[in-house]
């Protein structure tokens, strides 16, 4: 009788410490929780501004290419067309297409819509574009690609493709020909 009393009471001890243990192990992680993610973010801050530092912009080399070449751009989507009326640049042409207003500064062309006065679109030539590598451009493309086809208005081959940062959209006069126009679009605008 003894030995059995013995035994629940060591079961009951080890029942306890194991809980205790528990409590105070959660407890003590939601204590230093946040020295390490406070140490976490200030390392990760002064890597970033160390990267730049040197030249070096980690965040722009993890930017897919597709999205890179409209970085130069002075106005993104989204923005108003007050916005795009105040660019430095002298502009070349304005007016209508395909229900937007476009206004064209040379190697950006942006179009506003009308109903929200707000840039939808931004149409780069590819002959702007000399130094891309079209390889890799569209590589990084393929498993987001949506449609392939002809745009009969325009008389082009157009490949959309959906990107979390708007649609992309290649243009060619013949569905392999090289790329004529290529466009950061909001997403859904072309289909």
């Amino acid at each position: 009788m003894m030995e059995l009393h013995t035994r629940v009471i060591l079961a009951a001890s080890a029942l306890f410490l194991l809980l205790n243990g528990g409590v105070f192990q959660a407890n003590s992680g939601d204590v230093t929780s946040g020295f390490f993610n406070k140490h976490h973010q200030e390392r990760e801050f002064v890597m970033k501004e160390t990267a730049l530092v040197k030249g070096i912009s980690t965040e722009n080399q993890e930017a897919p290419l597709y999205h890179k070449i409209f970085e130069e751009a002075d106005v993104t989507l989204g923005e108003s067309a007050q916005e795009v009326r105040e660019i430095g640049d002298s502009l070349i042409d304005e007016g209508m297409y395909n229900g937007s207003y476009y206004f064209d500064y040379g190697t950006y062309t942006y179009f506003v819509d009308p109903e929200s006065d707000e840039v939808n679109a931004i149409a780069i030539k590819a002959h702007e574009m000399n130094d891309t590598d079209w390889e890799l451009f569209t590589s990084e493309l393929d498993y987001t690609k949506v449609f392939s086809g002809e745009n009969k208005m325009d008389n082009m081959w157009m490949d959309i493709y959906e990107t979390s940062g708007g649609d992309i959209v290649i243009e060619r006069s013949e569905e392999n020909g090289e790329p004529e126009f290529v466009w950061l679009t909001v997403n859904g605008l072309f289909q």
